[in-house]
């Protein structure tokens, strides 16, 4: 019974508090950028494992430098459907997730009284304490 009541308060800390759906939301990045890289892998002959990482992350997130594109025509299909269905969609939530913590933060900030100072990073907006 112990067991249980533990699971359930980590399943509900992991679903309703920010730092467990961050958690959640770059676990799921990962295993999705892992398992299509896999794929990808196992379809183009020249690239390795890493290759695929790194083109996944550059294409989930819009940069796409184009140093590495897919040879195959299954490997273009692949690419464009868990890019449009999967890749973006996590990526986006992850992101949303951590800015989340940054307006925590200055909503904390202004309850206490201080000014944030604002500087953008990647990704979001960040918060630089002043005073």
């Amino acid at each position: 019974a112990c067991n249980r009541g533990i699971l359930l308060s980590l399943g509900l800390w992991l679903f309703f508090s920010i730092p467990g759906r961050i958690l959640l939301g770059f676990s799921l990045l990962i295993t999705v950028v892992f398992l299509c890289g896999w794929v990808l892998v196992l379809v183009e002959d020249a690239w390795d494992f890493w290759d695929a990482i790194y083109f996944l992350l550059i294409t989930f997130s819009t940069i796409g430098f184009g140093d590495l594109t897919p040879n195959t025509t299954f490997g273009l299909l692949f690419t464009m459907i868990s890019s449009i269905l999967v890749g973006l969609p996590t990526l986006s939530y992850t992101l949303s997730l951590t800015s989340q913590i940054g307006e925590a933060a200055i909503q904390a900030l202004k309850l206490k009284g201080r000014s944030p100072l604002w500087i953008v990073i990647p990704g979001g907006v960040g918060y630089v304490l002043v005073g």
